[in-house]
């Protein structure tokens, strides 16, 4: 099996995750704009806001760094 044939089973998996990352991302920023006073008078729920926002931001980041690290192998995703 090629590398395009194993990247195109993956397709849906990939694109799963990234509507999920996004709709994580929007959730946390209304979350953190509605409750903003709580997050900035806090010192706990701003240590805890900025642990969610560098976990959030590191989980989309394998997923496209592995699809683009393929190396030669083209595909029409």
């Amino acid at each position: 099996m090629s590398y395009q044939d194993t990247l195109l089973t993956w397709h849906d998996f990939y694109l799963a995750c990234a509507a999920a990352s996004a709709t994580f991302a929007g959730l946390l920023f209304v979350a953190l704009s509605l409750h903003l006073r709580i997050v900035v008078t806090h010192p706990e729920a701003r240590s805890l806001a900025r642990i969610t926002l560098i976990q959030a931001g590191c989980y989309p980041r394998p997923i496209f760094t592995r699809r683009c690290a393929g190396g030669t192998a083209t595909t029409s995703l």
